[in-house]
């Protein structure tokens, strides 16, 4: 069994995915320029910011007619953040599933579909082992089934843990483009890579740095071998691959999911479709 590793739709060996908090209207920009590049992202959104209908002029946030249009024809995820983007550790147990069940129940109104996924607001959690234990608790109570941090992953690996999700950089790290370059550029041997980044989009009006995107989409678009992918879509297809049911000499495996999962072993990749027992061992 040590010689079989996950990849990804396709049989593709790099993935990249962008977090992106908050219910500012840079949003917009931010999307079209994904959107050019046909690349992925998550928004996690507070919709208790959102901007009432009626309001002309300037505003800050988005209104529910910009979200929807924000994700209108595209494969963007819309994830929450706290309803009023709260320090959950500061507020009672209630109140925290509140923030969270209010958060899913109005985006799910909208988009008329589950919302399960999430980002803290206000980055990660304490460290306090008994506090982790029932923040977890609390999201699985909630339906949520990943939650990320700003926490730093400082490597290309998948989660280990759904509910610590750890970024790759934010945008704005001096490191971006080397990150980018050291992924997409060197050999793998054998593990899959994620690559993923975080921010605000307001960050980019507010430092005048849009370019930064650009720049680094226009370099990952110059590859063929990656999957751009929600955080959900990664979650998803890790949970399938998971679900798969090996033999004990590991030379064949069942695939109880729904969707065709991806695996190499001895250097050969091997698709197994929905319901399809599949030989690893075939020449």
């Amino acid at each position: 069994m040590n010689d079989i590793f996950l990849r990804y739709p396709g049989g593709l060996e790099r993935a990249v995915t962008f977090s992106y908090d908050d219910s500012n209207l840079t949003n917009m920009k931010l999307a079209d320029i994904f959107n050019r590049y046909k690349a992925k992202c998550t928004f996690n959104l507070n919709s208790g910011f959102f901007t009432n209908e009626d309001v002309a002029g300037k505003y800050t946030y988005m209104k529910k007619s910009d979200v929807k249009e924000l994700f209108k024809g595209t494969e963007h995820e819309a994830a929450i953040h706290g309803y009023t983007h709260p320090f959950f550790d500061l507020l009672p147990d209630g109140l925290t599933a509140y923030e969270i069940i209010k958060d899913r129940e109005t985006l799910e109104d909208m988009f008329g579909k589950p919302v399960k996924g999430m980002a803290f607001p206000n980055g990660p959690v304490t460290a306090d082992a008994q506090y982790s234990e029932k923040i977890t608790q609390l999201l699985k109570n909630c339906g949520i089934c990943y939650a990320r941090t700003t926490l730093k992953a400082n490597n290309f690996r998948l989660p280990d843990d759904w509910y610590r999700l750890r970024t790759t950089c934010h945008h704005n790290s001096p490191e971006l483009m080397s990150t980018a370059r050291l992924f997409a550029e060197t050999d793998i041997d054998r593990i899959p890579r994620l690559f993923y980044v975080w921010g605000h989009s307001f960050e980019f009006e507010r430092n005048g740095n849009w370019n930064v995107m650009e720049e680094l989409l226009k370099y990952l678009s110059g590859f063929d071998n990656i999957w751009y992918a929600t955080n959900m879509e990664i979650y998803n297809y890790v949970r399938a691959y998971n679900s798969l049911q090996f033999d004990v000499k590991g030379t064949m495996a069942y695939n109880p999911s729904c969707v065709s999962v991806y695996v190499t072993r001895k250097g050969k990749t091997k698709e197994i479709k929905p319901g399809e027992t599949a030989f690893l061992n075939d020449e």
